[in-house]
């Protein structure tokens, strides 16, 4: 059991416990929270003083505290070492070696992915009639 205190505008970003299933009670303000299907299918909720929400074994799940007040949670776990990982933390912050070359080719399509559809976005938005740049990356992606 942990308690869990959100500032204003406070996330506990994309995570996955690999064991348990989690159940969240709300002790003040409100939080967003949700989780995905392996489905790719959100599931999300503002979940209200007193209320609880529940997160399947090993889902992708974040709690966000949307609102301009302070939030606190108590979570409950159904094991006693649930095991966390962040999902920026293993795409991102992970090591390839040089001989690993298939997690520096995964790295860098990333890191393509990622600018590409920055560009598009930007794109978008002039198509809209805004003149908004979202990166600066037109020459690196018209080289691929």
């Amino acid at each position: 059991m942990a308690r869990i205190d959100y500032a204003l505008r406070g996330i506990n970003p994309p995570h996955t416990h690999p064991r348990p299933t989690e159940i969240v009670f709300v002790l003040e303000g409100e939080l967003d929270v949700g989780f995905i299907t392996t489905y790719n299918k959100l599931f999300s909720k503002t979940v209200k003083v007193g209320e609880i929400f529940t997160l399947p074994r090993g889902l992708i799940h974040f709690q966000l505290n949307n609102k301009k007040v302070p939030a606190a949670v108590i979570a409950e776990f159904n094991i006693q070492f649930p095991g966390t990982q962040r999902v920026a933390n293993a795409l991102f912050a992970s090591s390839p070696t040089d001989e690993d070359v298939g997690s520096i080719h995964f790295h860098s399509t990333i890191s393509w992915s990622i600018r590409l559809a920055e560009k598009t976005l930007s794109r978008q938005l002039a198509r809209s009639g805004r003149d908004v740049r979202v990166c600066g990356c037109d020459s690196e992606i018209e080289k691929w």
